[in-house]
């Protein structure tokens, strides 16, 4: 029985050392926490994992820690079978090595049932500063674990990654936000809903971004306002004006193109919108009878109402236009009618969409 043993230890050591498979091993921690894809490019299955050999796990009490590395190494790639599950529990219950552990959490970060997601949620850093250099190993797993459970529990998930926005690290701030993307919370998380109040205070670019993806515009259209005026954040939160159709989103856009009406980017981007969802025509028209708004941003509105072409804002720009007294504003309303008007004559539709009070 001992010349078996040995015998069996032998072939795992020249198993683990085969210069063939070291390859696999180095892109091993990178896939353990990607679930492979339901179905493959080419329409097949995906193929299982194989199950851990027991020489496998026998190795991670190996007296020797780079192998007991090269063992954990190997179970990222294994699938989740009773013994393996049992052998990794057992083996993190010691404190191994660091690195071992290290590993060992990343295995266990692929572990079925709510008790995972409650070990991922204490292993995870709980402070800006934890993100503030390289993600470990583990972290990096833990991270990538809590992006595909945030359905499991949106709220605690969400609160625990919410210090990843503010890490160095771009991939990880962009899995993050696109997480975040795929839950419905009631209202944005305490740490994002003041952003657009502090005046003087820089928002951060990867805040902005968190906010935007939890339905910023919905519940925040001050923090949206303020960002959209931020050349620096346009690019952070144009993609969601242009097409998120809450009207908030209208009216935002509307306003910050009114106070800037010589800005290209403003102009650019409500045609965008305009064309796909027929709506800043209807926030330009209430800024042009909202009697508490300047009167330049009231010029300006009537101005764009032209420039943008929808002939749906006729109507009300025609019986506004009865009732305003001569100025600025007279003139620009009378001459978006008249290029509406034409417009109407040369076969232009009414498309533009109401927005709710």
């Amino acid at each position: 029985m001992v010349l078996v043993g040995l015998a069996g230890f032998v072939r795992a050591l020249q198993w683990y050392f085969d210069p063939f498979r070291e390859m696999d091993r180095t892109s091993a921690i990178a896939a353990s926490t990607r679930p492979p894809s339901p179905i493959s490019p080419r329409g097949r299955q995906p193929r299982a994992l194989p199950a851990a050999m027991p020489e496998e796990l026998a190795l991670l009490d190996a007296r020797d820690v780079s192998l007991q590395i090269k063992a954990a190494e190997t179970l990222l790639a294994r699938a989740l079978t009773p013994d393996l599950v049992a052998t990794v529990e057992a083996k993190l219950r010691t404190r191994p090595d660091p690195q071992v552990e290290a590993l060992l959490v990343c295995v266990k970060s692929r572990f079925e049932g709510p008790g995972t997601l409650e070990y991922l949620l204490t292993r995870f850093p709980g402070t800006r500063e934890g993100f503030d250099r390289r993600l470990s190993v583990d972290v990096s797993c833990v991270l990538d674990a809590l992006v595909e459970r945030i359905a499991d529990d949106p709220a605690r998930v969400t609160t625990a990654l919410l210090p990843v926005i503010y890490s160095r690290d771009r991939t990880a701030r962009h899995k993050v936000v696109q997480a975040f993307r795929l839950v419905d919370l009631p209202s944005l998380p305490a740490e994002l809903a003041g952003l657009g109040r502090e005046p003087g205070q820089p928002l951060h670019e990867g805040a902005v971004a968190a906010a935007m993806a939890l339905g910023a515009i919905r519940y925040d259209s001050a923090l949206v306002d303020r960002a959209l005026r931020d050349p620096a954040l346009i690019g952070v939160v144009a993609e969601d004006l242009r097409t998120n159709p809450h009207p908030n989103g209208a009216r935002v856009l509307a306003g910050v193109w009114a106070d800037q009406p010589l800005d290209t980017r403003y102009a650019q981007l409500a045609r965008s919108r305009e064309g796909l969802l027929h709506d800043v025509s209807a926030a330009l028209v209430e800024i042009v009878r909202s009697t508490a708004a300047a009167e330049p941003r009231r010029v300006a509105a009537a101005r764009h109402l032209a420039t943008l072409g929808e002939v749906g804002a006729l109507r009300e720009l025609s019986a506004f236009g009865e009732t305003v007294e001569g100025g600025d504003l007279k003139a620009a309303v009378e001459a978006a009618i008249g290029q509406l008007q034409e417009r109407r004559r040369t076969g232009a539709r009414d498309q533009m969409r109401a927005l709710p009070q």
